[in-house]
């Protein structure tokens, strides 16, 4: 399973593919507006981690199940950084429980968190 989740203009966007297979798909204008694109990205990975272990349990119940981690690609490097530095930082305050969600499987072998840019 491979996950992307973008941003684009307050425009929050999810798509989920079991191999080469769209599976799910997310579009949701932002409710809330975000103090950095960094907050903003966390917000959605939190949103797509959540989609992910849906997933999983779904496959699960339909007993299929996932030999490998879900890599959910990101295009923000502080996104990625703020999650694998085990160390709370002053300005992710205000996305605490996102933080601990998303940090909390990537730990434990849920998600790998690979960079793709987004430039062409």
């Amino acid at each position: 399973m491979t996950v992307i989740p973008q941003i684009a203009n307050q425009l929050l966007v999810s798509v989920s593919f079991l191999g080469d297979s769209l599976i799910s798909w997310k579009s949701k204008k932002q409710s809330i507006v975000s103090q950095s694109s960094t907050e903003a990205e966390y917000r959605v990975m939190a949103s797509t981690t959540k989609e992910i272990i849906w997933l999983h349990w779904l496959l699960a119940d339909m007993g299929i199940s996932l030999s490998h981690l879900t890599p959910m690609y990101c295009d923000n490097q502080s996104s990625i950084q703020i999650t694998h530095n085990s160390v709370f930082h002053e300005r992710i305050k205000y996305i605490e429980i996102d933080y601990q969600l998303t940090r909390h499987h990537l730990k434990h072998g849920t998600i790998t968190l690979p960079f793709v840019s987004s430039s062409l």
